[in-house]
C-alpha cells in the first residue's frame, strides 16, 4: 500500500531515508507522524524482501498519543504492518509480542533500560515523539532513554517546541540523536557556552547562578545542527485562514478581590468555613492562580468555590460560538465549567485519551464545546471543527499553549480562528502571561533559525 503524501512530506521522507539521525522540528499540523510512518514502513518492507529480521520500530510518545494517534495512524495508512501498544496493563505482553512496531509511553522507557542487549536486536528504528519530554538530562526517564537510544541505528526526535524554556532544553534531545557530536557531550560545557551566568542572592548570603540564553545563540545552535534537522512551517505547507490571539480581561468582583488580596498578603485564607494556607512561595503562587480562577483546593484536596463569575463568562463565550475547544488547568475548574456549560445549554464533552471517538464525534458536529486538559489533549488531536480555543486560565507551559492552539489551526481548517485567554486583571495571571510571551520569543527565534538552515 502506497501512502499518499503532500509535497513537503515527500521531501521529509527523502531526508529521513538519507539520514540515520534526524530531528523534525516542523510545526504541529504539518504531518510529522505520517512522514515517520512512511519512512519506517519503507525500511520495514525492504528488510522483509531481503529476509532481514532486525527491522522493528520503537515509538516512544506521550500516553495520550499511543492509541489516539500512533496506533490509529499506522492501522489507517500501513495496515500491512503489526502494532503493539505497551500500556500499563499490557506492557510485558506487548514487549514480547514481536510486532513490527512497539508503542511505549515516556515513563515506560525506564522498564526498557533493564532489558538485555539481545532484546533490542529486533529493532532498527527509534522514534521519540514530543522529545522535549526528555529535555532534563538528569531525570530517570531521560537517563533510561540515553541508555537505550544508542542501541538503535536509526533515531528520530519530533518536537514543534524544542526549547520551550530556553536553549538548554535542546541539548539532551540532540545528544540522543548524535552522541554529542554537534552540541557537545556534556551539559555543563554546552550551558557555559550557550548561557550567561548571573549571580543572584537568595535568602541573604546564599549566592546562586541564574543562566540566561546569550543573545543570538539560537542561530549558532541552528547552524551546528542544521545537517540533521528538518523544519517545515505550517504557513509554507498549506494556506490557512488567519488566526487571531488575544486576552480577554476579567475583573474580580469586590468580594473576590478582597479574598485574593488577603491571601496574597497573609498566605492564609478562610473561606466557607475552611482554612487554606501556603507554606512557601511556590505553593502560594499556585494557590493564588487557583484563587483568581474562582475555585481552589483546601488542605484536604477539596474544592472551595469563591466566585462563579469567571465560569459564567467562559460559558457565555462558548455559547456564542458554534464550536470551541476550552482548556482547563485543574479538575475543579473542569467541574465548574461543566456545571455552567450545562446551565447555559452548551452541549459539551470532556476529552479523555482512552475515548478517541469523542474527537470523531466533535469533528462531526456532535458537541458545541470540548473541555480538555492540555496535558492530555495538546498533542496529536485534530479538532478543526472548532474555530475558537478558549484558555480558562493562562498557563506557564509554552508547549501546552502552542500545541493546544494547533488542535484547530492545522491542515483541514477552513475558518478564521481565534485563541482567547481569559486573564484576571491585576493578579499573578498577568505575570504568567508575560513569562509565556518571553518563552515564545525564544522559541520563535530558534524555529526561525532552523527554518533558514533546513536543507531542501
Amino acid at each position: 500500500m502506497t501512502i499518499k503524501l503532500y509535497g513537503h512530506q515527500e521531501s521529509s521522507v527523502a531526508f529521513l531515508a538519507d539520514n540515520n539521525a534526524v530531528f523534525d522540528a516542523s510545526d504541529p499540523g504539518t504531518g510529522k507522524t505520517l512522514a515517520q510512518i512512511a519512512d519506517f514502513t519503507q525500511r520495514l518492507e525492504k528488510c522483509r524482501a531481503q529476509g532481514i529480521q532486525n527491522s522493528g520500530v520503537l515509538v516512544v510518545c506521550p500516553k495520550s498519543l499511543m492509541r489516539a494517534v500512533w496506533e490509529t495512524e499506522i492501522k489507517r495508512y500501513a495496515p500491512q504492518i503489526t502494532v503493539a501498544v505497551a500500556d500499563a496493563q499490557r506492557r510485558r505482553q506487548a514487549m514480547n509480542s514481536g510486532a513490527d512496531v512497539l508503542i511505549l509511553n515516556a515513563d515506560g522507557v525506564k522498564a526498557l533500560a533493564n532489558q538485555p542487549a539481545s532484546w533490542f536486536t529486533r529493532f532498527s528504528t527509534l522514534v521519540i515523539d514530543e522529545s522535549e519530554v526528555f529535555k532534563h538530562h538528569t531525570s530517570q526517564r531521560s537517563r533510561a532513554m540515553r541508555k537505550i537510544a544508542r542501541r538503535f541505528p536509526w533515531r528520530r526526535c519530533l518536537s514543534g517546541t524544542p526549547n520551550s524554556n530556553g536553549i538548554c532544553d535542546v541539548w539532551h534531545q540532540y545528544l540522543l540523536l548524535d552522541e554529542g557530536k554537534r552540541l557537545g557531550s556534556t551539559f555543563r560545557q554546552f550551558r557555559n557556552a550557550a548561557c550567561e551566568a548571573q549571580p543572584i542572592s537568595i535568602g541573604g548570603e546564599q549566592i546562586v547562578f541564574q543562566y540566561r540564553d546569550r543573545d543570538g545563540i539560537e542561530q549558532v545552535v541552528a547552524d551546528l545542527v542544521k545537517d540533521i534537522t528538518l523544519r517545515h512551517k505550517l504557513s509554507d505547507c498549506v494556506e490557512l485562514p488567519p488566526m487571531r490571539q488575544y486576552c480577554l480581561e476579567f475583573i474580580l468582583s469586590r468580594k473576590h478581590r478582597a479574598l485574593y488580596d488577603k491571601f496574597q498578603r497573609d498566605s492564609l485564607l478562610e473561606c466557607r468555613g475552611r482554612t487554606i494556607s501556603a507554606l512557601n512561595a511556590a505553593t502560594l503562587a499556585g494557590k493564588l492562580l487557583q484563587t483568581s480562577s474562582g475555585t481552589l483546593y483546601d488542605q484536604d484536596g477539596k474544592a472551595v468555590e469563591i466566585s462563579p463569575e469567571r465560569y459564567e463568562l467562559i460559558a457565555d463565550l462558548a455559547a456564542a460560538r458554534k464550536h470551541s475547544v476550552v482548556f482547563y488547568l485543574w479538575n475543579h475548574q473542569r467541574d465548574q465549567l461543566c456545571k455552567h456549560f450545562q446551565k447555559a445549554g452548551v452541549r459539551h464533552c470532556v476529552w479523555e485519551p482512552g475515548k478517541p471517538r469523542l474527537a470523531e464525534e466533535f469533528q462531526a458536529g456532535g458537541y458545541q464545546a470540548m473541555l480538555a486538559h492540555p496535558a492530555s489533549a495538546a498533542h496529536g488531536l485534530t479538532l478543526t471543527r472548532a474555530a475558537s480555543v478558549i484558555w480558562a486560565s493562562p498557563t506557564w507551559n509554552l508547549t501546552w499553549f502552542e500545541q493546544g492552539n494547533r488542535r484547530i489551526f492545522r491542515i483541514g481548517q477552513e475558518q478564521k480562528t481565534e485563541v482567547i485567554t481569559v486573564l484576571a486583571k491585576d493578579t499573578l495571571e498577568n505575570k504568567v502571561w508575560e513569562q509565556l510571551q518571553n518563552k515564545n520569543l525564544n522559541l520563535a527565534r530558534l524555529l526561525a533559525s532552523l527554518s533558514s538552515t533546513t536543507p531542501n
